[in-house]
């Protein structure tokens, strides 16, 4: 996630691993002797053609993003976000809106394919019908939430440096700039150290450079003759 949106890399994984689940739907369906039921058939064909559709959307977005943060530095495929797409896949796949089973979605007819096993003697019931090895290993997500790790960066840095819980009532302020102060590292202090100081000895740095490159000068030039007596 990032910013509270699925990127482009959680996108592209929803697609690889559904169409996994939906290979090994279709190879039990074609186990079967028969459809599981007069309908399945043309409610996989529909699947196939929203789905398909939304693959298409998912490509073209992906396009749009690519181009609006090209020049954009630091960015990669875990902050280009491409909502509308991930959520047109869910709705593709449960053929109305995202976490509703309807009939015709993906669920749907996993479910009728296992009811169909069950009937057959093929699967145990109670067991599930997403029992081919592929599934079991399907891929594993690539993508990076970065909302996450942001958040669990902010949470690594306050423990490091001592933050206090705010459970335990407001604290002051100036006990926390001085626990805070404890975790500061010797190369910070000296940087500062130099940076407030540096002013107030440049001058000195810089007329102590003009006389050595002065005298320098003056031991690089030939010695004046001596002058002629009287």
């Amino acid at each position: 996630m990032y910013l509270g949106q699925h990127s482009v890399n959680e996108t592209a994984d929803l697609i690889a691993k559904k169409e996994i689940d939906m290979a090994a739907i279709y190879r039990r369906r074609q186990a079967l002797a028969a459809a599981p039921d007069p309908t399945w058939d043309s409610s996989w064909q529909a699947l196939q053609g929203r789905w398909g559709r939304a693959k298409e959307g998912f490509t073209t977005e992906r396009a749009a993003v690519m181009a609006a943060t090209a020049l954009v530095p630091f960015v990669d495929d875990d902050m280009r976000t491409t909502e509308t797409a991930y959520q047109g896949l869910l709705s593709a796949l449960q053929n109305g809106p995202a976490g509703v089973t309807s009939p015709g979605g993906f669920q749907d007819l996993a479910d009728r394919v296992a009811t169909a096993q069950r009937a057959a003697g093929v699967v145990a019931p109670g067991q599930p019908a997403l029992l081919d090895q592929d599934v079991a290993e399907a891929i594993q997500p690539t993508a990076r939430d970065v909302d996450l790790d942001t958040i669990k960066s902010i949470d690594k840095t306050a423990k490091d440096w001592g933050m206090p819980d705010p459970s335990k009532g407001v604290p002051n302020p100036w006990d926390v700039l001085k626990d805070a102060m404890k975790h500061v590292p010797w190369w910070a202090w000296a940087g500062g150290a130099a940076v407030l100081f540096l002013p107030a000895f440049l001058p000195l740095l810089v007329s102590g450079i003009v006389g050595a490159e002065q005298a320098a000068t003056r031991r690089l030039l030939p010695a004046p003759a001596p002058k002629a007596s009287p």
